[in-house]
């Protein structure tokens, strides 16, 4: 992930997760997903991301996804975010797999 966007507001929406078991409903995890268009990158690529944070803002994570061709209209043709959602929830291997210490998510997040 590079530098933070100027313009977050207008590439970043909220996430609700798909829908959850009772067993997992008290989940502590806050979605969204965020975007870049190839002109803001150094790398000239499509960047998206379902973004999220545990609700005390200790921990951080995203399930990233960069590419040439793929807009926004095509990753949402690719990918599900309520369903990324939803596994970061219930699957610790996978939300574990996605955590990182970021200053850039922290960033991403202050703003919301």
């Amino acid at each position: 992930m590079g530098e933070v966007s100027k313009g977050v507001a207008n590439r970043w929406f909220p996430v609700e997760p798909g829908r959850v078991r009772r067993s997992f409903q008290n989940h502590p995890w806050v979605f969204a997903y965020y975007f870049q268009p190839p002109d803001e990158r150094d790398d000239e690529n499509w960047y998206h991301a379902v973004v999220f944070r545990d609700e005390n803002r200790t921990q951080f994570g995203a399930f990233e996804f960069i590419a040439e061709d793929v807009t926004v209209p095509e990753f949402e043709r690719r990918y599900d975010k309520r369903r990324i959602a939803l596994r970061v929830i219930t699957d610790p291997e996978f939300r574990n797999s996605l955590l990182r210490d970021s200053t850039v998510l922290r960033e991403l997040w202050r703003r919301r």
